[in-house]
């Protein structure tokens, strides 16, 4: 009785064992690649964020979208052009159009002896149909306003991108440091006070991490990089023929290129959120490797 007792005691620490190890090998594979880099800083999660902060940077500082830039780099075609021109119909339909928006206010102001009013609709309503009229002798009119709409779609797109990330910009502004050059005009980008050594001069000792961008090795940072889709809800301008993929296009025109170095100071707040997850790695690595092993081990018992 006391052998049959041994063998089923012995059986199931075998097979809690057996368990144990088959969880532990199971859960080594699973989270290997996360858990084997030398630190948070190494790993895939880590790498999204800094690609979301540098999405941010370029969207709202680095690339250059003032209107200078988008004209050199738009392309208003003559097809483009004459859509505008032509979107509510010819000349005569829509000067006609707007004769009678303001035929019933102009004739109500004239009955009601208020010529102070009427002479305000008739310079609103000539002040239109000369505006449309140059429609049809310029097409630099033309141009000049679909760049015009363009620009607002764009400052549309940078608003939204403001309220959705600025906070947390601001935020990791306080984690990540950066230096950045412009390869083309030689402009600095940081947000290093002056009183702060340069990214280069703070020592590995000091800095948990350090991106280097370098034109000389084509390592350089690329704002073209971080540039998403564009949905056709954010660049819908009725009277532009104007797509999600024109856009798109002309952003990459505006996008640069730059040097230097963006780094994680061991300076960082131990509050922000990069620094807490980098704790939390350092413990569930630490239980990773002692789950792991003593997986292995029960294995080889």
């Amino acid at each position: 009785m006391g052998t049959k007792l041994k063998s089923r005691l012995a059986l199931v620490a075998w097979f809690i064992l057996l368990t144990y190890g088959l969880a532990g090998v199971v859960s080594g594979v699973s989270q290997f690649d996360r858990f084997i880099q030398r630190d948070y800083f190494q790993t895939g999660v880590f790498r999204e964020q800094l690609d979301q902060f540098v999405q941010a940077l370029s969207m709202m500082e680095l690339n250059d979208f003032s209107k200078k830039e988008i004209e050199k780099n738009i392309d208003v075609t003559k097809s483009d052009i004459q859509h505008y021109r032509y979107y509510y119909g010819g000349l005569d339909a829509q000067t006609d159009n707007i004769r009678k928006q303001y035929q019933d206010q102009i004739e109500k102001a004239k009955n009601d002896n208020n010529t102070e009013l009427e002479k305000r609709y008739i310079a609103e309503r000539d002040r239109k149909i000369k505006e449309i009229t140059n429609n049809f002798l310029s097409d630099q009119v033309v141009k000049d306003k679909i760049i015009t709409d363009v620009m607002s779609r764009i400052e549309a797109l940078k608003d939204s991108e403001k309220k959705r990330s600025q906070r947390e910009l601001d935020s990791e502004k306080q984690v990540f440091k950066y230096y950045l050059t412009d390869t083309e005009t030689g402009k600095v980008y940081t947000n290093l006070s002056a009183d702060d050594p340069s990214t280069s001069d703070i020592g590995n000792k000091e800095k948990w991490f350090t991106a280097d961008y370098e034109a000389a090795d084509q390592s350089e940072l690329y704002t073209g990089d971080y540039i998403g889709g564009v949905s056709e809800d954010d660049v819908r301008i009725e009277s532009v023929q104007f797509d999600s993929q024109n856009l798109s296009d002309l952003l990459m025109k505006s996008a640069k290129s730059f040097e230097g170095q963006i780094i994680v100071p061991k300076a960082a707040p131990r509050n922000s959120f990069i620094m807490a997850s980098y704790r939390d790695f350092n413990t569930n690595q630490l239980v990773f490797y002692i789950f792991s092993g003593s997986a292995l081990l029960a294995l080889n018992c």
